[in-house]
């Protein structure tokens, strides 16, 4: 049986006041403001401003700390994450696509739901307040309630994207008519949590997109139908020659309610056609460089006026660290570019506000305004690797020099998931343990390990 309850219990939305703190809004109006207050009661940030009057109020003391919206997370599979450790490493032969065809068919709804919780406790402890859980491997509908349950107990906002499951044939579409189920029983109105619902497809992103056609077709459907996101791969090879822009653009599936992730290899006409649609893009440069795709189009995106946000897309080889990811996203494309054009505060809204536009949040979070929900993160800066200095460059600081360690405190809708560095909510050790015993399971059913 899953176990929905594996958080100690969320703190409760109190009244709280974060004292004299360096304050990045990420808002153009409010800019960034030095030795600040932020007051937040029941969720909702209700004033932002120099020693605000707050009667009663819970004082957090934000001196030597950066206060900023938290990082959100526009792609990433979380029930991968079991696979940590093992990717080319436990056997040469197996890299994440091996594995992933290998194990992934194997897995339990107990399974999934201590990989999602495993991921999301590492996604608060990175300051990571929203994730987009791309959950490519729904084997059935207790697999998709288990997703579900796991990132609700957290207290992650996020987006669960229901998808097909590994090893399925392409010519077969999702379970289709679990979609309705999901909506109604965990997302209808009057369901009171911080998950939204959308769905990942295959569509058109292989050398024969004529095969998954009536499959992509049906779900695009579907999905507009129950008014759903839709999220999928595209061009991220280039020996694969990827038409799948050119093809989502011809039977009209563009759109704003479309993201496509790592279109590395897209060309200029791919990237006019997202641009006139507003579909969106999440990159991960972290995973793009690692497994050869090659470098992102941050830049060449950006000019067509692409919408581009920021992903961690597996753990499976990588950590979650928005840090990395920033700065990796500014130096690549620096580097690419041969000039500094991209500023750090640019990659910083891709990692905020731009990442809450990504997933339909942008009303919600992404940006510290009153009237928008608490989710912010304190990040340290008495800390040998980072500074206090008055003068500093504060983004900079965040891109190039903080690390997830120097998240002091992370909040959700008001609630504290971490605190003076350590988690609040989520019992770390009872994750570790049981998710470990699910990848034990998994490879021993797979062969990788005799039973004991």
């Amino acid at each position: 049986m899953v176990d929905a309850t594996s958080a100690k219990g969320n703190a409760g939305r109190g009244d709280i006041v974060i004292r004299n703190a360096t304050i990045l809004t990420m808002d153009p109006k409010l800019g960034d403001l030095a030795g600040a207050d932020i007051h937040i009661r029941h969720g909702e940030i209700v004033a932002i401003g120099q020693a605000l009057d707050a009667p009663g109020a819970e004082v957090i003391d934000g001196s030597r700390n950066i206060v900023l919206p938290g990082f959100i997370d526009t792609h990433w599979h979380l029930w991968n994450g079991l696979f940590r450790g093992l990717v080319s490493y436990y056997r040469p032969d197996l890299g994440y696509f091996p594995m992933k065809k290998l194990l992934g068919k194997l897995f339990t709804p107990d399974d999934i739901h201590w990989a999602v919780q495993r991921g999301l406790a590492e996604a608060v402890h990175a300051g990571m307040t929203t994730v987009h859980n791309w959950a490519h491997n729904i084997q059935s509908p207790a697999h998709a309630d288990a997703n579900i349950k796991s990132h609700i107990a957290t207290g992650v906002r996020g987006r669960f994207s229901y998808g097909w499951a590994e090893g399925q044939a392409d010519d077969q579409p999702m379970d289709l008519a679990d979609l309705p189920r999901v909506k109604e029983e965990w997302f209808a109105d009057g369901h009171d949590h911080l998950l939204h619902l959308g769905i990942c497809v295959r569509g058109p992103e292989t050398p024969q997109p004529e095969i998954r056609r009536d499959a992509y077709l049906k779900e695009w459907e579907t999905a507009r139908a129950l008014g759903l996101p839709i999220t999928m791969h595209a061009a991220q090879m280039r020996a694969a020659r990827s038409r799948a822009i050119e093809l989502l653009e011809a039977d009209g599936l563009l759109g704003t309610d479309v993201q496509l992730v790592h279109c590395i290899h897209a060309s200029a006409d791919d990237r006019k056609r997202m641009a006139d649609s507003g579909t969106s893009l999440s990159i991960s440069p972290l995973i793009e460089l690692q497994v050869g795709m090659g470098f992102p189009q941050t830049g060449e995106m950006l000019e067509a006026g692409v919408l581009v946000s920021l992903s961690t897309d597996t753990v499976a080889v990588t950590g979650a660290n928005m840090f990395a990811i920033m700065k990796a996203t500014l130096d690549i494309e620096r580097g690419r570019a041969e000039n500094m054009a991209l500023s750090p505060r640019r990659v910083l809204e891709m990692a905020t506000i731009d990442g809450a536009r990504d997933v339909g949040i942008a009303d919600r979070v992404g940006s510290l305004v009153p009237g928008k929900r608490a989710d912010l993160i304190m990040v340290r800066l008495d800390r040998i690797n980072v500074s206090t200095l008055p003068a500093a460059d504060w983004v900079s600081l965040l891109i190039h020099h903080a690390q997830p360690s120097n998240v002091d405190l992370v909040m959700v809708d008001g609630r504290i998931l971490k605190k003076d560095g350590k988690l609040t909510t989520l019992d770390e050790e009872r994750i570790i343990a049981h998710s470990e015993q699910a990848i034990t399971g998994l490879m021993q059913r797979g062969g990788l390990l005799a039973s004991a």
